[in-house]
C-alpha cells in the first residue's frame, strides 16, 4: 500500500480526509481528475465516485484529458459511480429528501472493496443544501462517510463549492473541523491572465500534526493547458513545479 496519496500539487498521507474548496471561476476538477489517474495506475485501487451529476459524461470529458479511461475502469471494477438524486428523492408522504438510502449505498459500496488503497470522492455535494436538506443533516452525512472510511482504511475527498467566500456558510465551516487537509481553489484577485488561472493554498485541518516533509499553508499558481495543470511559485509563471 502506497503512504501517499497524489493530490496534486502535493503528496499527502493517505487514509486522511481532504476537503477541497473551489469557487465558479476556478472549479477544482483538475485536482481531482488528476489524483484519480495517478491512483488508478495501480490495479488494486479502488474509487467510490458519489457524484450529483445525472450521468458519468462529463466525468468520462474531463478524465480523458487526463488519459485515464473512465468507461474502462468501471467495467473492472475499479471505479464505482453512485448516482445522488435517485437516492434522495422523498418517499411516499414525506416532503424533504432524506440521506439515508445515500449512506447505505456508500456503505455498501465500499464494504464490497477488497483493497488496501481505496478512495471516497463526494462530488459537490453542497448541492444537497440546494435541494432542500437541512444543513445539519449534510454535515451528520459527511461525518458518517467520514467514520465509513476509517473503518475501512479509504482516503475521503470532499469537495464544496463556495458561493460566497467572504461569508462561509454553517456546512463549510463544520467541514473544516472535520477535514485533515483543507486545499483551496480560487482565481486570481486581479483575474485570470495568459500565464496564471488561478491560486491553490494547502492548510492543515485543525487536529493535523506536523508531518516532516509536508509545509502547511503552501500557496501556489497553476495554469491550465488542454489536458493538464502546471504549478509554480507566485511570481515565477515560467518556473514548472
Amino acid at each position: 500500500m502506497s503512504t501517499a496519496t497524489m493530490l496534486l500539487p502535493f503528496d499527502l498521507p493517505n487514509r486522511s480526509t481532504f476537503l477541497v474548496t473551489d469557487e465558479l471561476f476556478s472549479p477544482a476538477d483538475f485536482i481531482i481528475h488528476s489524483h484519480v489517474a495517478a491512483q488508478a495506475k495501480d490495479r488494486s485501487y479502488r474509487c467510490l465516485i458519489v457524484s450529483m451529476l445525472p450521468d458519468v459524461s462529463r466525468w468520462k470529458a474531463i478524465a480523458a484529458k487526463s488519459k485515464l479511461n473512465i468507461a474502462e475502469k468501471v467495467a473492472s471494477g475499479s471505479i464505482t459511480f453512485i448516482d445522488v438524486l435517485p437516492l434522495i428523492r422523498p418517499s411516499r408522504g414525506e416532503d424533504s429528501p432524506r440521506l439515508h438510502d445515500l449512506f447505505d449505498a456508500v456503505s455498501s459500496n465500499l464494504s464490497r472493496f477488497n483493497s488496501e488503497d481505496s478512495d471516497v470522492i463526494l462530488d459537490g455535494i453542497s448541492s444537497l443544501q440546494w435541494m432542500g436538506i437541512p444543513s445539519k443533516d449534510v454535515v451528520r452525512f459527511h461525518r458518517a462517510v467520514r467514520g465509513l472510511c476509517r473503518k475501512f482504511g479509504s482516503t475521503l475527498l470532499i469537495r464544496h463549492h463556495v458561493v460566497t467566500p467572504t461569508q462561509p456558510d454553517d456546512v463549510f465551516r463544520m467541514l473544516l473541523q472535520l477535514c485533515t487537509y483543507h486545499i483551496d481553489v480560487r482565481p486570481l484577485a486581479s483575474g485570470r491572465s495568459g500565464a496564471v488561472s488561478g491560486e491553490v493554498t494547502l492548510y492543515f485541518g485543525p487536529s493535523t500534526r506536523l508531518i516532516q516533509g509536508v509545509q502547511g499553508n503552501r500557496r501556489l499558481q497553476y495554469r491550465l493547458s488542454d489536458n493538464s495543470a502546471v504549478f509554480f511559485e507566485r511570481g515565477m509563471a515560467g518556473g514548472i513545479l
